[in-house]
């Protein structure tokens, strides 16, 4: 990977698969069924994020500086025109964050998408990369960052098929400084179902 980016080229989506399959660092659960969650920065509802795939991020393998330990735990899940994403910090991100930073949440597949959040804002555009530089989709994107972080990507963006898998990873950035980057050595692996996840469901 890091040959692909002395290179400037992009990174292949397969060279993101772990070699090792067992024992993912933090992984807790996948999605269990469909969910629409509120984007309103707080849990608002214990069921509202209880079917969605969860990462512990304190569970990571690597050693972690003090800025990379801010953070607590990475949900995701979708329904049949979303995905839906939450952070959490170990405190509310309110008290965490300051006015001028920003949380960045790259998503991989096929290419790589950015989705830039801030504390002001709370809509915006899907980034993709390109052979020089990132430029903003179609994709109109909304976030809310008060307690915890959450946000909402039109799937059709992604070009997601049932079964495919979906690499993540974010950072947080002050000014035009990265004060950390979770998870700090690969990004995470997330398993993406489509809507027959409820039919399974429901036959369990």
């Amino acid at each position: 990977m890091n040959v692909y980016r002395l290179l400037g080229l992009n990174i292949p989506t397969e060279l993101y698969e772990p070699i090792k399959k067992k024992g993912v660092a933090g992984f807790v659960r996948e999605p269990a069924a469909l969910l629409s969650p509120a984007i309103s920065g707080f849990v608002t509802d214990y069921f509202e994020w209880l079917a969605a795939g969860l990462y512990d991020l304190t569970k990571q393998a690597s050693a972690m500086h003090a800025a990379e330990a801010l953070m607590q735990s990475f949900f995701y899940g979708f329904d049949r025109k979303y995905m839906y994403f939450r952070i959490d910090g170990v405190q509310s991100l309110g008290k965490i964050l300051l006015p001028q930073d920003h949380l960045n949440l790259h998503l991989i597949h096929e290419k790589e998408y950015r989705l830039t959040m801030g504390l002001e804002a709370e809509e915006g555009p899907l980034w993709v990369k390109g052979e020089r530089d990132w430029h903003a989709t179609e994709a109109m994107c909304c976030w809310k960052i008060v307690k915890v972080a959450e946000a909402r990507i039109p799937l059709d963006s992604l070009n997601l098929l049932p079964g495919d898998k979906l690499f993540a990873y974010f950072t947080l950035l002050r000014g035009e400084e990265e004060m950390g980057r979770w998870p700090a050595d690969s990004p995470l692996m997330l398993s993406y179902a489509g809507a027959d996840l409820e039919l399974e469901t429901w036959l369990i």
